[in-house]
């Protein structure tokens, strides 16, 4: 494969952009709601408006790599991506085990897992 980023993975950054910018913007401006139907313990709202900044931060690099033609210029992002869901899913799992056990958990794990095979499949091909 060449140089050029495929059109259908580019459609991947942009729906990447709008998943994160969903759980960003909810994560920080209403954390407390987040925490009531995933049953997480949110008595302070630090960490969780904190997980939420970095979803946005992570969302416009999807969106800046939309934007891009070029593998080069991507690649660094896609590896950081495959790294931030690889170790999204193990949290996820601890988080399902030892804290909740809600159907929100199991909807969050589903996607970040769907993210982290995405983003393997970007890099697989471009590899």
């Amino acid at each position: 494969m060449g140089n050029e980023i495929k059109q259908n993975f580019k459609y991947v950054f942009l729906g990447h952009f709008v998943i994160g910018m969903t759980y960003g913007l909810l994560l920080s401006l209403f954390p407390a709601w987040f925490g009531s139907i995933s049953n997480w313990p949110y008595e302070e709202f630090y960490f969780t408006r904190l997980s939420g900044v970095l979803m946005l931060a992570n969302s416009v690099g999807s969106i800046l790599a939309f934007r891009e033609t070029e593998w080069e210029r991507v690649d660094i992002y896609v590896k950081q991506m495959i790294v931030w869901f690889f170790l999204g899913t193990i949290v996820d799992i601890y988080a399902i085990i030892a804290i909740s056990h809600v159907f929100v958990m199991w909807i969050n794990l589903t996607v970040i897992i769907g993210l982290l095979g995405v983003f393997v499949w970007i890099y697989m091909k471009h590899k």
